[in-house]
């Protein structure tokens, strides 16, 4: 294996094509790993197309140079050691790892001899190379999925993985973002895109409806508008596998579009299943998170803010108002009167039940744009928008003073010391809790002295 490769006499002969026995030829040309067969020269007498992509070389480029022209300068001893072993073997195997020269610099390829090895006839090896970023690839979406990254990201990665599994199809994974459908994808054409977005009447609709796989081998098969998009992108048909998350009833598709005489095997199912595992563990990951979130944030008791979302919060307020002076926010602390003689008296099952009532009240107060939470005990913290201070605590009285009914012990009753104050621009949050602390502790020893 020491020739350059030059002055090689031409194309591979019959005795060539046949080291490919038991392959179809248009079925080496579509798969996604490098595929290379070579003389005992190390002279390229094939190379797939996927030469292109990966090595930025047209396969006419490759035919008749020396495959060790492709070996990183470091690695050429052990690939002259490995490629020559056993040469005179029916069959070679080759585990081993080379760095090639890729489109955009050097790549580490996972190397192996496959199908006929070498032949003693005319000594030709037939290799197949994959890129080992595949594991890599896996390393990056295990990463993501443990620190909770962006979900868009997330699903793009496992789109990328599918592909590289696949013979000339492109993925895309239609799946429900943060506030709508999306669709992440590996490069697929824009128009196409768009129809798996908003094609209300499409296989991928169908599969997520029925929770079965679909597919549609031929174009004839598809509505019009949708087959003329497909066309144009060069695809003629598409393989749809819904995947559902069983607790939330969440569901995401993934949508393979390939060519017209797609014949789906063993090896295409593996990779389709990989990867709907990993579409589960995505969205069931979302799930666990956004519970772990909703826990961290939420007072369990009474099921609205804690303390730490109200701190948050709050800072994202006042950054509106420092950004908006025109904006209304009033920032109110209140302190229930009355309710420990009810809770030593009935018991904390009673007391809860007060809690959770005050804290359904104030939340209606606030409306959807404010905030409510529970800081600890009997002790709240609201932020209203659009009221004034004054306004605030007289309604947040009244709504407190009213009846609560539990059905253990029928009515009682609390009232509630309020201090409330409106945020200016540039308020801190610390002092403005400072000032609605006092002016509610204030509130409490006058209604003590009236009572």
């Amino acid at each position: 294996m020491e020739g350059s490769g030059t002055g090689h006499p031409g194309p591979p002969t019959p005795s060539v094509r046949a080291l490919v026995d038991g392959f179809e030829r248009r079925t080496l040309d579509r798969v996604a790993d490098l595929v290379v067969l070579f003389d005992a020269l190390g002279v390229v007498h094939y190379i797939n197309p996927a030469s292109t992509r990966l090595l930025g070389l047209h396969p006419s480029e490759a035919i008749g140079r020396n495959v060790l022209d492709f070996v990183h300068p470091d690695d050429l001893p052990r690939a002259i050691e490995n490629l020559d072993y056993g040469s005179m073997a029916g069959r070679v195997e080759v585990p081993v790892q080379f760095r090639l020269k890729a489109a955009d610099g050097w790549a580490t390829f996972d190397v192996r001899g496959e199908g006929a090895g070498r032949d003693p006839e005319d000594g030709m090896l037939l290799i197949v190379c994959r890129e080992t970023d595949g594991a890599e690839l896996i390393d990056d979406l295990l990463d993501d999925l443990a620190t909770g990254a962006d979900m868009g990201h997330v699903v793009r990665l496992i789109a990328r993985h599918l592909e590289r599994r696949l013979w000339g199809n492109r993925v895309a994974v239609r799946y429900h973002g943060d506030d709508e459908i999306a669709v992440a994808h590996s490069g697929l054409p824009s128009e196409l895109v768009n129809v798996v977005l908003t094609a209300t009447e499409a296989p991928w609709i169908e599969a997520a409806q029925r929770l079965e796989d679909v597919a549609v081998m031929h174009l004839s098969g598809l509505k019009p508008d949708i087959a003329e998009v497909m066309a144009e992108a060069g695809f003629h048909s598409v393989v749809c596998i819904p995947v559902v998350e069983e607790s939330t009833g969440e569901r995401a598709v993934l949508v393979s579009f390939g060519p017209a005489d797609l014949k789906p095997n063993l090896g295409f199912g593996v990779s389709i299943e990989r990867c709907r595992r990993l579409l589960l563990v995505a969205l069931q990951n979302r799930v666990h998170r956004s519970l772990l979130e909703q826990s961290a944030r939420t007072d369990p008791l009474t099921g609205i803010a804690n303390r730490r979302r109200f701190l948050h919060q709050l800072d994202e307020v006042l950054a509106e108002l420092a950004a908006d002076p025109e904006l209304s926010v009033t920032v109110a602390f209140v302190d229930l009167d009355g309710f420990k003689p009810i809770n030593d008296r009935y018991g904390h099952v009673v007391g809860d039940q007060v809690l959770q009532a005050v804290a359904q009240r104030l939340q209606r107060i606030v409306g959807r744009a404010g905030i409510a939470a529970r800081f600890g005990g009997d002790e709240f913290a609201l932020v209203c928008n659009g009221r004034r201070s004054f306004e605030v605590a007289s309604e947040v009285r009244a709504a407190v003073a009213e009846p609560i009914t539990v059905p253990e012990v029928g009515s009682v009753r609390v009232g509630a010391s309020v201090g409330a104050a409106d945020a200016d621009p540039g308020d801190a949050a610390s002092s403005l809790l400072e000032v609605v602390d006092a002016l509610c502790y204030r509130d409490k020893r006058v209604r003590r002295a009236r009572r």
